[in-house]
This record gives structure tokens, C-alpha cells and sequence, in this order.
């Protein structure tokens, strides 16, 4: 068995990529019951000693540890045929931290740059005999990402724009070395802002961390193709935890896995003219040219029934109202009320929000096209109105969580969801 992986060089990050390969396996087909990664993979640090115990619990199991961690798969378990006629396994694993301080107050205090892991990989669900082991020290990695994302294109969405590029395994590092990146930025800055210089790392190939540059070393020139100027390409990079901070200053940042492909910077004014590019972390010495884009007002079906125009943060229930046939009509307000109390209270909420913006309004065509998709929409919606109508009652004196209330309804939306489609199929409640 071998693992791979190295510690990030900016220690806010939370989290660092391990790849175990395991070798010569021969029992491939899981047994009833069994998890291919949950049963035969056990993960320790083995130099945490504020802790009681240093295994690594799986995500979205329960914490019964001390260790502020947690492991979980980040890609399919790979299944290769050996020239030994047996199968090697390869687990992509991602180390996170749970709590707030990232790496540097949890594994990395003081002046640490590496840290022990021990693997274990049991044949099958139960230990057996059958065990192999991998002790392994992981370091920070000395080079940092050099080439920048291709094939990068910008196109506006209301209030956002979304940024795609071509998804690589491998790009160029600073030491000449192919590695995975781990991350990629995509920054959209306000032309019409007064923005000029950009925080950066002074990069030091000899260290396992870099330095804050000179005020002046990157700087912003709008209406340019490399719209970011940094005065030693060798040496300086933008730092992107800085820069997540400067959205008052008309900076606005989007982070997204390496491997997606895409992802969308929010947050922006309709008709606005920014300055988009990208670059790789761990690093990221090169950036993608400056394209110019611009956030774009989309008209909601909401808008042709009448109501106002869109408002920053203030989506409208475009599919809800096709269906109830009036922006004015009284079941919307329980929804917009969810929408803001709820919703756009976390990220997710938020990008579900983003999402349904840019897609609703089609949606909403069919359905107000069609009178028996309207009666379907409006019956899928009734008891979670009500619901939502009650909440909204109750939390005005109790002043109960908004996740509590997105649990509740969730569950009795899926129930109502459950219950229509046995009613359609001539079911029997």
C-alpha cells in the first residue's frame, strides 16, 4: 500500500488531499452490507497529542472522538487489473478540519510542517488477519501551481456571473513537477471601482510558507488583457483569502474544485462591467487573461404578471406565481418569507437560489401554458405553505431557527410529494 499527498501551503485552508493506493486485492465484490471505503479504510494521526484518540471518523458519521476531523471520498474508488491477476485499489480521500482556524490551529501549531499518518486497509468488513498498514509522514509542499486555467470563458446570469474552464488532472508546478491543483479561483472585479492594488504571497521555494508581498507587487489595470500585473511573475501570486474579504471594494471571489469546471461569482449589479479571471491554488503564479462580462437582468415571470423589478437579494417565486396566476396572490408571501428567512441564509440556499433564477423562468412558461400543470404545482405546494404559513406565526413569538424550519419542511414536502404521486398511480392512503 502507498499514500500520497502533501499539506497545503496556505495554512488557512481547512482540509488536505491524500491518494492511497492499495495493491494485490482480492476480494473485489463487497460483501452484503459492506462499504468498500467505510469498512476497509481506517485513517490516524498519529501526532495529535491534545487529543484522546487520533483515528479519523468518516464524514457524516457521528464525532465520538476528540480529533477535529473528518475523511471522505472525493472521487470514485478506481478498480485496475493488475498484471498479478489481482485488482489495485485507488482512494481519493480529502482530510477536513470541523472547526474554524483551518490547519494551522489544529495540525499545524506552532512552526510544524508535516504531520504522521497511519493507514490501515482491512480485506474485508470485518478485520481479519488480513491487514496492511502504511505509516507516512506528509509535508508542506514546497512548489505551488504555475500554469493558469484554459479554455476560460464568462457569460452574465441575473446578479452573477458564471465562469467555466477546461477541467485538468494535472497542470505545471513551479518546481517543473505535474500535480493535480487542488482549487480554482474566479475573481470578477468592478471596472467602475477604485480598485488598484491586489493582496499577495511573495512565494519562497525554500519554505513551507510564504510571506505577505509589498502592497504594490500585484495591481489591477481595467480594460487590459492581463488586467493583473504582478512585478516578479516568478514570485508573486494573488492571495485568495485576502481577497474573498474586498467585495466592499468591488472585488468578488468564487472558489470551486479544480475538477469542476465551472462556478458561479455572485453577488454582482446587473449591467455592471467587470474584469473575470481565474487562477489555480495551491498558488497559482499564472492567471487567465481578463475577460470583460457583465451581470444580466433576467425578466421572472413574476415581472410580466405585474410586479416590480427584481430587486438585489430579492428573487421572485416566478414557478409559484404561474401557477397561482397573480404575483399578489396570498400563498406567495409564505414562500418569499422562507426564501429570505431561510434560504438565502446559507450558501447553498444561495446558490439554489441562483440556480432557480436563471432556470425558473422557463419553467414557469410551461406551467403557466398549462392548465392542469398549474393544478398539479398548486397541489404540490399546499401543505408546505401551510406549514411554512405557520412557521412564520410561531417565529415571530419563538423565534425558531430557519434550519429548523427547512428541516421540518423539507420532510413534510417530501411526505406531501410521496403521498401525490400514490394518489396519481391510484394508490390508497
Amino acid at each position: 500500500m502507498s499514500v500520497t499527498g502533501n499539506l497545503p501551503r496556505d495554512l488557512s485552508q481547512d482540509y488536505f488531499d491524500l491518494e492511497i493506493k492499495v495493491t494485490d486485492i482480492t476480494k473485489t465484490t463487497p460483501a452484503s452490507g459492506e462499504d468498500l471505503f467505510k469498512d476497509r479504510i481506517r485513517i490516524w494521526l498519529m501526532d495529535l497529542s491534545s487529543s484522546t484518540s487520533e483515528y479519523v471518523p468518516f464524514e457524516g458519521d457521528p464525532v465520538v472522538t476528540k480529533v477535529p476531523f473528518t475523511v471522505r471520498l472525493t472521487s470514485d474508488i478506481n478498480q485496475t487489473p493488475n498484471a498479478g491477476g489481482l485488482t489495485d485499489f485507488t482512494y481519493n480521500v480529502r482530510i477536513s478540519a470541523n472547526n474554524v482556524g483551518g490547519l494551522k490551529d489544529t495540525l499545524l501549531t506552532g512552526s510544524k510542517t508535516s504531520t504522521i499518518l497511519q493507514v490501515y486497509y482491512y480485506e474485508e468488513k470485518k478485520p481479519q488477519p488480513e491487514v496492511k498498514t502504511e505509516n507516512k509522514t506528509i509535508t508542506i509542499n514546497t512548489a505551488i501551481v504555475k500554469a493558469a486555467p484554459t479554455t476560460v470563458t464568462s457569460s452574465g446570469t441575473h446578479r452573477a456571473i458564471r465562469v467555466k474552464w477546461s477541467a485538468a488532472s494535472t497542470t505545471t508546478w513551479s518546481d517543473g513537477s505535474s500535480q493535480a491543483p487542488s482549487k480554482v479561483i474566479a475573481v470578477a472585479i468592478d471596472q467602475s471601482a477604485s480598485v488598484s492594488n491586489l493582496p499577495a504571497y511573495l512565494y519562497d521555494s525554500s519554505a513551507a510558507t510564504d510571506t505577505d508581498a509589498a502592497d504594490d507587487a500585484c495591481v489591477y489595470v481595467p480594460d487590459n488583457d492581463t488586467c493583473v500585473q504582478c512585478s516578479d511573475t516568478t514570485k508573486h501570486y494573488l492571495n485568495p483569502t485576502k481577497l474573498g474579504t474586498l467585495s466592499a471594494s468591488g472585488v468578488f471571489v468564487a472558489t470551486a474544485p479544480a475538477s469542476a469546471g465551472e462556478v458561479a461569482i455572485a453577488g454582482l449589479e446587473n449591467g455592471k462591467s467587470y474584469s473575470v479571471f481565474t487562477f489555480y491554488t495551491p498558488g497559482g503564479l499564472e492567471r487567465s487573461s481578463c475577460q470583460t462580462a457583465s451581470a444580466v437582468a433576467n425578466t421572472t415571470w413574476s415581472e410580466h404578471n405585474g410586479e416590480g423589478d427584481a430587486k438585489l437579494g430579492d428573487p421572485k417565486c416566478f414557478i409559484a406565481t404561474a401557477a397561482y396566476g397573480s404575483p399578489l396572490d396570498r400563498h406567495l408571501k409564505p414562500l418569499r418569507w422562507f426564501r429570505d428567512r431561510v434560504l438565502l441564509k446559507s450558501k447553498p440556499g444561495q446558490a439554489f437560489v441562483a440556480w432557480y433564477y436563471e432556470h425558473g423562468p422557463q419553467a414557469a412558461s410551461v406551467v403557466a401554458a398549462h392548465p392542469v400543470l398549474k393544478v398539479l404545482v398548486r397541489a404540490i405546494l399546499w401543505l408546505p405553505v401551510m406549514i411554512i404559513s405557520t412557521w412564520m406565526t410561531l417565529s415571530s413569538d419563538a423565534n425558531i431557527p430557519g434550519q429548523t424550519i427547512l428541516v421540518v419542511t423539507c420532510a413534510i414536502l417530501a411526505m406531501a410529494s410521496y403521498l401525490l404521486i400514490k394518489r396519481t398511480r391510484g394508490g390508497v392512503f
